[in-house]
């Protein structure tokens, strides 16, 4: 019997846990500021995060030299720059011109205050694409913040909020407004691998309206920021690729227990990158057939569309840490129709894995991401649509 746990639990309640987990984060996120270790250091530099490569690119993007931030050199020379001091990491920049248009715009901000404008953003985007998954069920959205990848996120300024998002909003649009959902997926062509499952389910499905308006948006996208960054930055951009597959994937530079996949496990296992694409695609391949099998039957749309987003965080090789903002989009869409006892407690284990991975180097990520696809799958078995579809199918 399925329960709805907004009935269970009020905003109000001052014993919701997801109050006590938000009042921690920002607690610690304060002490950060106040001890000068994040965002600045105690001369005002920008401490060395992730978000780093973003902003120095965003301010090569509004210098009019855009198609430097593929030049890793002269890249990491701005970070330097605006660090104050050489260092010997490196915060990489790899991302498609189009996504020059989320990051200019924040570079205008110096560091600090940038990185805040950035964080608050993404995670306003998120729960507001969440609400549109779950609306008028607010304890839902409130434990969503309290994701301990959330906070991941903001630590480290990235975009994983901004993929969640993404996706959550298109899936929820899907139905009613096609064209606003295929924009929100070309949108999401800043990041391409998290997009393979996409059009596997709009295209079994038969969402075509979305698919086209996708495809356009997409075009248009690419062609803007052609006209804007330049020719140049394309070429960059995509001379880059080859450098980035053999740094991540061969040379596992970033760290194997980084990457939150089948892939990363069995580079960390000691295994080569020829190994690591077999056990990836065993993985990949039978997630991506049952997404399109499952969005080509009856079953309802919220079991396809958090069959799509749990499938997304486990099909790509290359799925870090922050990414994994996207497993509250699975869950919200089970959440519509209210979470089993057990598929409550599945979730919460889910969080807790998501906090323990921490303190190690495993990427326990790919444990979160399988338990998220296995509730899922539960849920659809148990609710008798592949039983459904099967004789649909034979009939």
């Amino acid at each position: 019997m399925l329960v709805a746990p907004s009935r269970r639990i009020r905003l109000s309640d001052p014993v919701n846990p997801a109050w006590v987990v938000i009042l921690l984060y920002a607690a610690f996120l304060a002490s950060g500021v106040i001890a000068r270790h994040w965002p600045v250091d105690a001369d005002g530099h920008p401490i060395i995060i992730d978000y780093l490569s973003m902003w120095a690119a965003g301010r090569l993007a509004l210098a009019g030299h855009a198609a430097t931030a593929y030049d890793w050199t002269a890249h990491k020379a701005i970070e330097v720059t605006a660090v104050g001091h050489d260092f010997a990491s490196y915060a990489s920049w790899f991302y498609p011109p189009v996504f020059f248009f989320a990051t200019a715009p924040f570079a205008l901000l110096p560091f600090a205050p940038s990185l805040l404008a950035w964080d608050t953003v993404g995670l306003g985007l998120a729960l507001f694409a969440v609400g549109k998954v779950i609306p008028r069920r607010a304890p839902l959205i409130l434990a969503a913040i309290a994701t301990p990848v959330v906070l991941w996120n903001a630590t480290l300024g990235q975009n994983g909020c901004l993929s969640a998002a993404l996706i959550a909003g298109a899936l929820a649009l899907v139905e009613r407004r096609p064209v606003i959902a295929g924009t929100l997926i070309a949108c999401l062509t800043f990041k391409p691998q998290l997009g393979i499952l996409l059009p596997v389910a709009l295209v079994c499905g038969g969402y075509w309206r979305t698919f086209i308006a996708a495809a356009m948006a997409t075009a248009l996208l690419a062609a803007a920021s052609l006209a804007v960054f330049g020719a140049d930055a394309w070429t960059g951009f995509l001379g880059s690729i080859g450098l980035a597959k053999q740094t991540i994937l061969v040379d596992t530079a970033i760290g194997a227990a980084k990457l939150e996949s089948a892939f990363g496990l069995v580079r960390l296992l000691g295994g080569g990158s020829g190994a690591a694409w077999t056990v990836q695609l065993l993985v990949a391949i039978p997630v991506i057939a049952f997404v399109g099998w499952l969005w080509r039957s009856p079953a309802p749309f919220d079991h396809k569309a958090a069959a799509l987003a749990a499938g997304t965080a486990l099909v790509t090789p290359y799925v870090l840490i922050y990414d994994l903002v996207i497993l509250v989009v699975p869950i919200a869409f089970l959440a519509r129709t209210g979470l089993s006892k057990v598929e409550t407690l599945a979730v919460a284990a889910v969080g807790l894995v998501l906090f323990t991975r921490a303190l190690t180097d495993v990427p326990l990520g790919l444990a979160a991401s399988l338990v998220v696809g296995g509730v899922v799958l539960a849920r659809i078995l148990r609710s008798g649509n592949v039983s459904r579809a099967r004789a649909t199918a034979n009939g």
